[in-house]
């Protein structure tokens, strides 16, 4: 048992080491965390027969549905994403800044999208999702990267636990550089939308990895699950 442990501890301190990041999302997204206040919108944004969707800021809104709505609104606002009220604080406890909330139901899909262009290299795009909606947690995960040849890599959460900042990371291994789109979207499980999560997404960020052929020491990587440092680590995307 002792020989595992130590095997573990080994194979821990080797992806603490292996991998520096850096942070790029500047270079290719505008209004990443959905803090322009010039997008926010106050009060309630209900579902309705009709698509409720509004622009965002730097996005550019390619899906909407009947019966499923979405906005940005800042932090401790009056503003709600079909009757949930926007968290009163990020998931770092800052008042300040804002998030972005989607509500869908019957079958509905919300997508915000940028272009982007990345070079050749290995990335890990992550974001930060709070479900507002007490009597639904699921929801169809439509955010991450696909590039223009249809390649999807979307995030795994499909269960945003209740009033629970949650994070989510997508890995990618690029041997060329690849245009494509970065995605902020949900779609629909259940049929009406109270039975479907109602999720305000925040922190949008592109990390790019630069995988050592040796130990690099003073670098880091936090290390959230092995298989999601295998899938980097390995190229086995």
């Amino acid at each position: 048992m002792k020989k595992i442990y130590l095997l573990f501890w080994v194979f821990t301190l080797l992806a603490a080491n292996a991998l520096a990041q850096t942070d790029v999302t500047d270079i290719y997204l505008t209004n990443a965390g959905f803090d322009d206040s010039s997008s926010w919108q106050s009060g309630n944004m209900p579902s309705s027969e009709n698509p409720n969707s509004v622009e965002v800021m730097g996005w550019k809104l390619t899906a909407s549905a009947p019966w499923s709505s979405s906005a940005a609104f800042g932090y401790g606002t009056t503003g709600q994403a079909n009757g949930v009220v926007v968290p009163a604080a990020g998931p770092d406890g800052n008042v300040a800044g804002g998030a972005l909330g989607i509500s869908t139901g019957w079958g509905g899909k919300i997508c915000y999208e940028q272009q982007v262009e990345l070079p050749a290299g290995k990335y890990r795009i992550s974001y930060t999702a709070y479900n507002n909606n007490p009597s639904a947690t699921q929801s169809f995960n439509f955010i991450g990267f696909v590039t223009d040849d249809g390649d999807e890599h979307y995030g795994i959460i499909n269960n945003f636990l209740y009033q629970t900042w949650m994070e989510d990371e997508i890995y990618l291994h690029l041997s060329e550089s690849t245009k494509g789109k970065i995605c902020v979207g949900l779609g629909a499980v259940s049929e009406d939308s109270g039975s479907n999560a109602k999720v305000f997404i925040d922190h949008v960020k592109i990390e790019a990895y630069n995988a050592a052929e040796s130990l690099m020491p003073g670098t880091s990587y936090r290390l959230k699950d092995w298989e999601g440092y295998q899938r980097l680590y390995n190229n086995t995307y």
